[in-house]
């Protein structure tokens, strides 16, 4: 498992390595995540990314080793919720913990710093208060 792996908040000048790493973890021929036998083409556009980081009420966040980007995650707040989008993991770094720790990393930013109460993604919202405080 790889340790110490830090969210960075995304700029416009990442837009083309996230729609990469997100066209790549979804569309790619490796990983667990691929949609290839469903679904074609490109998950995301660069238009559509740049778009997801100039959003006002959103946050996309990056993780890289080295200048290798290996996730990224986007949390946008509506509300008191958080939705949880764009979460990717390149396949060279899937089944070593690295989605886990983003995902408890956004979970621990939508909570302390938005201060929403609830996440959402596209399953029934989970308290926050449940998950991060007990």
């Amino acid at each position: 498992m790889l340790k110490n792996l830090k969210l960075v908040p995304a700029s416009i000048e990442d837009a083309e390595r996230i729609k990469d790493l997100i066209n790549l973890s979804y569309r790619g021929m490796d990983g667990w995540t691929k949609e290839t036998k469903i679904v074609s083409g490109d998950r995301i556009s660069l238009d559509d990314t740049k778009t997801l980081i100039q959003k006002h009420n959103s946050n996309i966040f990056t993780v890289s080793i080295d200048e290798t980007m290996i996730a990224c995650i986007s949390i946008e707040q509506k509300e008191n919720k958080a939705y949880i989008g764009a979460f990717a993991v390149s396949p060279s770094y899937q089944n070593m913990g690295v989605g886990k720790q983003v995902l408890s990393q956004a979970e621990e930013y939508a909570a302390n710093q938005l201060k929403v109460k609830e996440l959402a993604g596209t399953k029934e919202p989970v308290k926050l208060v449940n998950t991060l405080f007990i």
